[in-house]
């Protein structure tokens, strides 16, 4: 063949049939970290490649993340190409394997093969956990609500008033109040991807995915996150402390009530019945049976008491989360501190599809102020710091305060079949008062 035909024939290659031009292979995207006092840092690294799925990929605009334009995201289930029953692959549901659950958990994710087809995750474990968890659960995230102080405060009421006293003692007041809604896919990939580690230097840290984007804070940092005062971890640990048994008890009931009650809310004393209340929908969520008293929230109501030091607020979240990924049949709490927790770190924010609403606790019966300034003077603390100006006790209100009660707490509405003496007899406990023999 002639050169010219040659050259010729080289033009009619079809480029179907033509050889595949390689590119140079280049980051595939940017693992966020934050590490080390308050300050953040930014690192590129290689991503493992993935095999192709039919799963959609999202695609955001620029501004996409931001306050004005957040991203909206929903639970699907996790893509898995692996046959249920595959030999070589045998899928964990980890709500019936708590022990094997425990097991995998505790292992660092990053020391895993990265086998997970699904872009969120990284392992098979991430994975499974989040089918077998989240979506097997209409409602996988557990419900929670901040304490609206101002309603208690307007109601003016004895118990209200020292109940208010008391968290404000015990630097529970900001916290409890904070309110923030949450997007419960976010807070799903955290449950299903966190990893809770120390550092070789002692500091504590937790490590997750968020769209399978990594990051990493500290409990100092988080701490911070949650406006939790410098002295927080400095504080006694609650959950390294023995739980009070059920007998050392008995000071939360009130003096009539009978020894049926114990480990159970009926008959508790108005000031720790309206603790209880404010604690099992904020600083301890509770699932369930909301009359069965647990031993561990026996135990933060038994901290409530003023002879009792303040206890690490930060220290109580952080660990009741890390056990909650461990224990996956308590559902997954504080999402409003987690979800301020990632949009902090990660600076994209989110729809958020779960509302945190306010809670009002139904008043209990209360005698005259004057008898709360009373108890207040024993301790030396002066005239009470809240107001009583604004009192409302419009029905409107009361019927509010009512509704939020009613269907979650049959027992809720207890006190207002005690007498006013009732509730006043005996040691109170959260207030100093003469002839104090609780121990």
């Amino acid at each position: 063949m002639t050169r010219e035909k040659r050259q010729k024939a080289s033009q009619d290659v079809s480029c179907d049939e033509s050889p595949p031009i390689r590119f140079p292979r280049g980051h595939l995207d940017k693992e966020k970290v934050v590490e080390g006092g308050s300050g953040s840092g930014t690192r590129t690294s290689p991503r493992f490649t993935r095999q192709s799925s039919n799963r959609p990929v999202q695609i955001r605009d620029g501004d996409s993340g931001s306050r004005e334009n957040p991203v909206r995201l929903y639970k699907t289930l996790g893509f898995d190409t692996t046959p249920m029953h595959h030999i070589g692959r045998p899928k964990s549901n980890y709500l019936h394997q708590l022990a094997k659950c425990r097991r995998d958990r505790l292992i660092d994710p990053e020391t895993q093969p990265e086998e997970s087809q699904d872009p969120r995750f990284r392992t098979f474990t991430q994975l499974d956990w989040y089918n077998s968890v989240i979506m097997a659960r209409e409602n996988p995230v557990v419900e929670m609500k901040w304490i609206d102080w101002a309603y208690m405060r307007k109601k003016n009421n004895e118990v209200f008033n020292q109940v208010m006293q008391v968290c404000h003692n015990k630097n529970l007041g900001d916290i409890l109040a904070l309110e923030y809604g949450w997007n419960e896919e976010v807070i799903a990939q955290f449950y299903a991807t966190a990893f809770f580690g120390t550092t070789r230097k002692g500091t504590p840290y937790v490590k997750w995915l968020t769209e399978g984007v990594r990051h990493k804070i500290s409990m100092a940092q988080f701490t911070e996150m949650l406006g939790l005062d410098d002295e927080d971890l400095n504080r006694p640990n609650i959950h390294s402390e023995a739980p009070l048994p059920m007998i050392k008890t008995k000071f939360m009931y009130a003096k009539d009530a009978p020894r049926t009650c114990m480990e159970s809310t009926h008959g508790l004393h108005p000031n720790y019945k309206v603790l209880y209340s404010i604690f099992r929908w904020s600083l301890l969520p509770k699932v369930g049976d909301v009359t069965a008293l647990l031993s561990k929230h026996a135990h933060l109501l038994s901290r409530m008491r003023y002879n009792q030091p303040p206890f690490s607020v930060m220290k109580l979240i952080w660990y009741e989360i890390a056990n909650t990924i461990l224990e996956p049949k308590r559902g997954c709490i504080y999402a409003p501190f987690i979800m301020k927790m990632i949009e902090t770190v990660t600076g994209v924010f989110y729809i958020k599809d779960g509302r945190h609403s306010p809670f009002r606790p139904r008043a209990p019966p209360s005698s005259s102020p004057v008898a709360y300034e009373a108890a207040r003077n024993i301790v030396g603390e002066g005239p009470s710091t809240y107001s009583d100006d604004d009192v409302d006790d419009d029905d409107e209100g009361d019927t509010e305060a009512a509704a939020e009660d009613a269907p979650t707490d049959v027992d809720e509405g207890d006190t207002a079949a005690q007498s006013d003496e009732s509730h006043l007899a005996g040691d109170t406990e959260i207030v100093p008062s003469n002839g104090d023999g609780d121990e």
